[in-house]
């Protein structure tokens, strides 16, 4: 037998051994997905250009690099020692909480990666590319019969590899790769009672309250509006420092790297509210990716939630703020207009035709269209040449009005054409979160719509920031909405908004 003060070095000594074998399995894993980070910030950069600076003919070569950068995150994921990291992680009894999730976060994502040949990448890759030019012209050219062979390759291909990461349920699949844990039996029940409740509700609307019209007392040009949305950036937070905003037709947000956060925005000299809606809606995306917790923000743990989490936090910029009476009435003051005709340019509802200019009461049924339309061509049982009479027949039920065009009707959005099923559900579960962490914020701090009306965002932004922005991926979206609300997500709070403005 050691003596006893033997047995404890040696102890010690194995445990630092163990420790040591941890740490260098933790930092690999740490540096493998920092490399996989820093690529998709290069994609990202890429994309960003292609819709600000690059001439159309530049779109091959984008397509290549893009393929090249997406063909060496797969090879990191799908590195053959990935088993052999997280076995000794598995036992590791020093993690913190942090680092815990963030080994789980990482073997979610090297499973998905896993399962999916690089070939099928590859293609999947090309086949992207080629169907976002060749969509932008159809789309113009209202021509959906030039199109339709991409998207069939792009459902086959998106189906192939559903397919290998779920066999059982492959749309699943595609709702987890935005949402992780997302599912149809999730969402189902919510989209059910949205479309139980608001094709009354809007008929309740529009016949108690005749669609209003109302014309601005002031015109503001394009630069002055530019300079406007700027301050309105500064008082909701956003740092010009680490992030900038750039004019286009279009309007998103993305992330080139830990400092580096762009804004994109359309701009009309005739409805001023058009380019602030969208500034406060993708500065809502911004601050939610410049408060994620700097140390992990090229670690899984440290990525936004998903894409219904990020949606929310957009959605309850320009929906829940920008929509509430107390900040329009500032706004309004702020513009010279009368409050009045601010209401009536922000809360008119009336169904129509464009999912992105429908206002907050007939989106949801937009979204709940596109999610049956595009789970049906996965399943098999919508084929693409019959899309077309698909969506005007559903716009016709759901909406009432049904396009004239393709162009305005399945062609409108660039999602499918960039082949991402999956991503439109997580619209509408943003704006029910969004009403949810509205309320639960205005609980916890009563005097955040005070503040709102005077233009004030630094109690809504502290709540969430807490309560939301700093958690990242922490934890499951389900366990994230009751830790930020104490309650499971619902649409009782996105009725009850709605009501409260509508119908008072």
């Amino acid at each position: 037998m050691y003596p006893i003060s033997h047995v404890s070095d040696n102890k010690k000594q194995k445990q630092s051994k163990r420790r040591k074998k941890m740490n260098t399995a933790y930092q690999i894993l740490e540096q493998r997905f920092n490399e996989k980070n820093t690529l998709e910030h290069i994609i990202a950069l890429i994309d960003l250009d292609g819709q600000l600076n690059a001439p159309a003919a530049a779109a091959n070569g984008r397509g290549e690099q893009k393929t090249l950068l997406e063909l060496k995150i797969h090879a990191i994921l799908t590195s053959p020692d990935w088993d052999e990291i997280f076995d000794k992680l598995e036992s590791a009894a020093d993690l913190d909480v942090w680092q815990t999730a963030n080994v789980r976060k990482a073997k979610e994502e090297v499973a998905e990666a896993s399962v999916l040949p690089a070939e099928l990448v590859e293609q999947l890759a090309k086949a992207r590319n080629d169907s976002v030019a060749v969509w932008f012209n159809a789309r113009k050219e209202n021509d959906f019969d030039s199109f339709r062979p991409h998207l069939e390759r792009l459902v086959d291909l998106q189906r192939q590899a559903a397919v290998l990461k779920n066999p059982q349920n492959p749309y699943d699949a595609m709702l987890d790769s935005y949402e992780s844990g997302m599912t149809q039996d999730f969402i189902n029940p919510l989209f059910d009672d949205l479309k139980s409740f608001l094709p009354n509700f809007i008929d309740d609307i529009r016949s108690r309250a005749p669609r209003q019209t109302a014309e601005y007392e002031n015109t503001l040009s394009v630069d002055e509006q530019i300079a406007f949305c700027k301050e309105l950036m500064n008082r909701m937070g956003f740092d010009f420092g680490r992030g900038r905003m750039d004019v286009s037709s279009t309007a998103f947000c993305t992330t080139l790297g830990k400092d580096d956060i762009r804004i994109v925005s359309h701009f009309s000299r005739q409805n001023p509210m058009e380019g602030i809606a969208a500034v406060m809606h993708e500065t809502g995306h911004a601050l939610y990716e410049m408060h994620l917790p700097y140390a992990y923000m090229n670690q899984p743990v440290g990525q936004q939630r998903g894409m219904a989490m990020h949606e929310s936090q957009s959605l309850l910029m320009e929906i829940g703020v920008l929509h509430s009476t107390g900040y329009l009435n500032w706004l309004a003051k702020r513009l010279g207009e009368k409050p009045e005709t601010m209401r009536a340019k922000v809360q008119s509802v009336q169904p129509s035709l464009i999912r992105i200019y429908a206002d907050e009461v007939t989106y949801p049924l937009h979204i709940v269209l596109r999610y049956e339309l595009e789970k049906a061509m996965i399943a098999g049982d919508l084929q693409v040449k019959d899309l077309p009479a698909a969506w005007n027949d559903k716009m016709n039920s759901y909406l009432g009005v049904v396009p004239e065009s393709n162009a305005k009707g399945c062609l409108q959005d660039i999602h499918w054409a960039d082949g991402n099923f999956g991503y439109f559900p997580d619209y509408t579960l943003g704006a029910v979160a969004a009403a949810q962490f509205l309320r639960a914020a205005e609980n916890a701090v009563p005097d955040i719509p005070e503040r709102l009306g005077q233009g004030d965002f630094a109690p809504l932004n502290k709540w969430l920031t807490d309560n939301i922005r700093t958690q990242a991926s922490l934890r499951p979206f389900n366990d994230a909405v009751l830790f930020a609300t104490r309650q499971r997500l619902t649409t009782e709070s996105f009725k009850e908004l709605l009501k409260s403005r509508y119908l008072p």
